[in-house]
C-alpha cells in the first residue's frame, strides 16, 4: 500500500500496525498457533478505534479516499485470514 500525502496520522498509525499484526498472525497460524494469531489481531483494536473515531473514510479526494478503503479491505482480509468471521453467527 502507498502512503500518500494527507493521510492522517491515525490512518498512518493503523497502516503500520496493520503491517505487524498481518506479519505476527501468518508468523502464528504457519506454527498452528492459533492464540497467538488472535492476540496479533486483537492488537489492532486501539489502531482501528482511533481510525474509526478520527479519519473520514468518504472524503472528497478520490486517491485518499480510496487508500482509507484500501486499508480497510487489507483490515478485513487480515483477519479473515486467521477466522472466518462471516461464519460466526449471531
Amino acid at each position: 500500500m502507498t502512503l500518500y500525502e494527507g493521510m492522517e496520522p491515525h490512518e498512518a498509525n493503523l497502516h503500520t500496525y496493520l503491517g505487524e499484526s498481518a506479519h505476527g498472525a501468518s508468523e502464528a497460524i504457519a506454527l498452528r498457533d492459533y492464540k497467538s494469531a488472535m492476540e496479533a489481531m486483537a492488537s489492532l483494536r486501539d489502531p482501528i478505534d482511533a481510525f474509526f473515531d478520527n479519519v473520514t473514510v468518504n472524503v472528497e479526494n478520490a486517491e485518499l479516499r480510496a487508500n482509507r478503503l484500501r486499508l480497510l479491505s487489507q483490515f478485513r482480509r487480515t483477519l479473515n485470514t486467521v477466522a472466518a468471521f462471516s461464519e460466526i453467527e449471531g
